[in-house]
């Protein structure tokens, strides 16, 4: 089990065995504070392109292995790709703010 792990908005992961039978990557889009953090769960289109659907709040024990990061800007892109794709409309101004603020955290050290 992971003691402790740096993350920021754009941290991919996969996630931890207490999820028994599902194997997924996540991406960090919130960091948080304290012992918790936000994440979407990240996926691709038929096209191939990222697209990242909301997922929920988590902690260390659940990231298996960091396994790559994410510019600010694909995080936007992905997000946005999903909500145009789910809710057929444009991305709201306060979701893009949101993100902007997660980012605006910088990186943090998670442990348990």
């Amino acid at each position: 089990m992971i003691k402790e792990i740096q993350i920021e908005l754009g941290t991919v992961f996969t996630i931890s065995e207490r999820y028994l039978n599902e194997f997924r990557t996540n991406v960090v889009t919130d960091p948080g504070e304290e012992k918790w953090f936000q994440s979407g769960i990240l996926f691709q289109d038929e096209k191939g392109l990222n697209m990242i659907a909301p997922g929920g709040t988590g902690g260390i024990e659940d990231v298996k292995e960091i396994v790559g990061k994410m510019k600010k800007e694909e995080v936007i892109e992905a997000m946005k790709r999903f909500w145009v794709f789910k809710h057929h409309r444009d991305f709201p101004k306060e979701l893009l703010d949101d993100i902007e603020k997660c980012a605006e955290k910088g990186s943090r050290i998670l442990g348990s």
